[in-house]
């Protein structure tokens, strides 16, 4: 799957209106970015989430006014496993890196300022490697189920002694 192939939904989250805005019209521009949802709060984004289920990434900052990035990555990560979860900040901040990490089990932490195209690189390479570990899964699973299947049918087919019939 290639980059042109990816047609993603993102929610962005942060309290200030300005980044909040920049992000959304950049991310806009992008022919394979289906939609972008914005939220200033992490109630807001809770609501959101609650309300939509068909985003592929969620962007949080981490200092907003009401709860914590990492709070609002790791409800994310227990309501959509499978969607891409990246906090940013604009502060170094270590211990809200390993929190993202442990709790939320954040894909990608970025520090602001970050450049815009840069961003959009790593998004995609995200939800390209969420969707390769996906297609992986998915095989590994048919392979596991034919072969019990395969077992299954040598079983019924194998004398007392244990003796296979040909």
């Amino acid at each position: 799957m290639t980059h042109n192939d990816l047609r993603v939904r993102i929610l962005v989250v942060d309290d200030d209106v300005e980044i909040l805005q920049v992000l959304k019209r950049f991310l806009e521009l992008d022919p394979r970015i289906e939609a972008v949802a914005t939220a200033e709060t992490g109630a807001e984004a809770l609501r959101v989430l609650g309300k939509d289920d068909r985003f592929d990434v969620i962007l949080s900052d981490e200092r907003l006014p009401d709860i914590r990035g990492v709070q609002v990555l790791a409800h994310a990560r227990h309501a959509h496993p499978g969607m891409v979860r990246i906090l940013f900040s604009g502060y170094r901040d270590q211990e809200a890196a390993i929190k993202g990490i442990n709790e939320a089990r954040i894909h990608q932490y970025v520090e602001k300022p970050v450049e815009l195209a840069e961003l959009t690189n790593r998004i995609f390479d995200l939800v390209e490697r969420r969707e390769l570990d996906a297609t992986v899964n998915g095989e590994i699973y048919l392979n596991a189920r034919s072969m019990a299947k395969s077992i299954h049918r040598r079983r019924q087919g194998a004398d007392p002694a244990g003796k296979v019939d040909t």
